[in-house]
């Protein structure tokens, strides 16, 4: 066959043997504005791959000029799985601007992987000239790279002006004239009289900050703008009030842009008037800092032991911790240690608190669970090393039986690509019979003679998993701050706290000593090693006491990698 006929044959695909994913995109840098909302966008789609069977349809809101899009990896997982093997989207443009993303699409399209590319520009297929198509994706790159450039002159130009770019801070508004270039800030007519008001009370000194701001919340009916989760706003948080406070934009002042470097690469603070209104004056700006700073609370270094293992049960937040005192009826004071939700995915978040010394009685539970005896370690780390041993004995003997199906296969690869230079069977079963098939060919290497891919060697990791197993209850109850939380790290950093019941996340080694019920008169000692040769099955296996262990070990159990 010659190669323009073979190129052909390239192009003749059967579309109806291809599982496509449908993906579109908007970005507020598109300049397409008559069709670039995602539902027009899969409007298109749909009239153009009318008749073709989709394995998913996936859409991103964001740039194409940066990396890690949530839908196109989705996508890529989809094509580099074999679940789907053709793309339909509504331009080439939607699909990358940035040269990493449209060399993987021209690359899987060359390997055969991405067998149809179907847009309303055209089809490209894996015998398609690809001229065109790094054409299309260097125009779109480009087209990203000076609109980027444009983007920061005009707003650097802006800021010149003295108009601030971006959205206005609370107190204010944007105008949203519609004309770019020409848009302004204002006092908004609602909020900036409360803001105002606000800043004056901490000026007069009869309140403090936070008191300042239950007043605006609660009396004044302070809100956030409306957005739309939010449509009738939110109440102004703590930490938001005091960057009000502490902004030199409300005395007529701004800062753009934010940690420009000159030449040298320092940092350089670049201040700008504004031409908008001011609510304070520069010398009041400056009372309120001094205010402020006289009010700081001092800075102490608290330190807790189980901050950054746990996570909160109801909205997946992490666990913060605080102290707190607490006087009896007799006057004695005491001061406890709880941990709660940080509220920093769920502001309403409804957990309950739990103290320290609670959660600790729970982790001591635990780590009793999974303890056991000197005698069953020195055991069980025997019995691993004749595992061990076995293993590399048979990867001798299985690795004879693997070469010779290794050379069945090579041959087969063979036969199969003569069939298909000959045209004796389609691109597509090609393609297909001929991943399968070196699929297989790669999970035979590890076994084949003279590999030099080594058997790890895991029973280090299970002398270490059983060490751990054995003393951790025990250093836990008799240690210190740093040892005890170093116990609680070693099973993980992502337990579960919820409504004061502390749930483990570990891993499968350590799950397995944990699952090990306890019958009714039968404790740890369903693990010991035999005592007697009743315990020995008749090839001298160790079998349990309890029937139910079979429920949480299989015929090889292997202890994993243990971090």
């Amino acid at each position: 066959m010659s190669a323009d006929g073979f190129l052909k044959n390239m192009n003749e695909i059967d579309t109806s043997k291809i599982k496509y994913v449908a993906y579109a995109r908007k970005s507020t840098d598109d300049s397409d504005k008559q069709i670039n909302s995602i539902p027009d966008q899969l409007k298109e789609i749909d009239r153009i791959g009318r008749g073709l069977v989709r394995a998913d349809t996936l859409t991103d809101e964001r740039s194409a000029k940066v990396l890690g899009r949530p839908g196109f990896e989705q996508m890529k997982n989809l094509i580099e799985s074999g679940k789907a093997q053709g793309i339909i989207c509504w331009k080439i443009n939607r699909l990358a601007r940035n040269p990493v993303d449209g060399g993987w699409i021209i690359w899987k399209l060359q390997q055969g992987a991405i067998r149809h590319l179907k847009t309303d520009d055209g089809d490209y297929y894996p015998g398609s000239d690809m001229l065109l198509l790094y054409l299309h994706f260097g125009m779109a790159n480009q087209f990203s790279l000076n609109l980027s450039k444009d983007v920061t002159r005009g707003m650097l130009s802006k800021a010149e002006s003295g108009r601030r770019p971006g959205s206005a801070p609370l107190g204010y508004l944007n105008s949203n004239n519609g004309n770019k270039g020409e848009e302004f800030i204002y006092i908004d007519p609602v909020r900036g009289p409360i803001i105002q008001k606000m800043m004056e009370c901490m000026l007069a000194g009869t309140h403090n900050a936070p008191q300042i701001l239950e007043i605006a919340t609660e009396e004044w009916g302070l809100r956030t703008r409306p957005t739309k989760d939010h449509p009738r706003g939110c109440k102004l948080t703590k930490s938001a009030w005091y960057k009000i406070l502490q902004n030199p934009f409300f005395y007529g002042k701004f800062q753009y842009p934010i940690g420009h470097k000159d030449a040298e690469g320092k940092r350089q603070k670049i201040w700008v008037d504004g031409t908008h209104d001011a609510l304070i004056t520069y010398e009041q700006f400056r009372k309120i800092q001094k205010i402020l700073k006289q009010h700081a609370p001092k800075r102490t270094n608290q330190t807790f032991a189980y901050i950054g293992l746990m996570r909160c049960g109801g909205c997946g937040a992490r666990i913060t911790a605080e102290r707190k005192n607490k006087t009896q009826k007799n006057g004695n004071k005491h001061q406890y240690v709880y941990y709660r939700c940080t509220g920093q995915v769920d502001r309403d978040c409804q957990q309950k608190s739990v103290r320290e010394d609670r959660l600790e009685e729970a982790m001591q539970e635990f780590l009793s669970s999974m303890e056991i005896s000197p005698e069953f370690h020195a055991w069980a780390i025997a019995e691993f090393k004749k595992d061990y041993q076995k293993e590399k004995s048979d990867k001798n003997v299985i690795g004879g039986n693997q070469q010779t199906r290794h050379d069945e296969i090579k041959g087969m690869l063979r036969t199969l690509l003569d069939s298909h230079l000959l045209g004796l069977i389609s691109v597509d079963d090609f393609s297909e019979k001929k991943n399968t098939l070196e699929q297989e060919l790669t999970g035979l290497k590890p076994y084949l003679p003279g590999s030099d891919i080594e058997l790890p060697d895991w029973t280090e990791d299970a002398k270490n998993l059983l060490t751990f197993a054995e003393r951790a209850s025990k250093e836990f109850k008799e240690g210190e701050f740093e040892k005890r939380r170093a116990i609680i790290a070693a099973l993980g950093t992502e337990h579960v706290l919820n409504q004061g019941a502390l749930t483990f996340e570990v891993e499968k080694p350590l799950e397995v000593l944990i699952k090990t019920p306890k019958v009714p008169g039968v404790d740890f000692e369903i693990l010991e090693p035999p005592k007697s040769e009743a315990e020995y099955t008749q090839i001298g296996t160790f079998v349990p006491k309890s029937e139910r262990m079979w429920t949480v070990q299989d015929s090889n159990l292997r202890p994993s990698h243990c971090k």
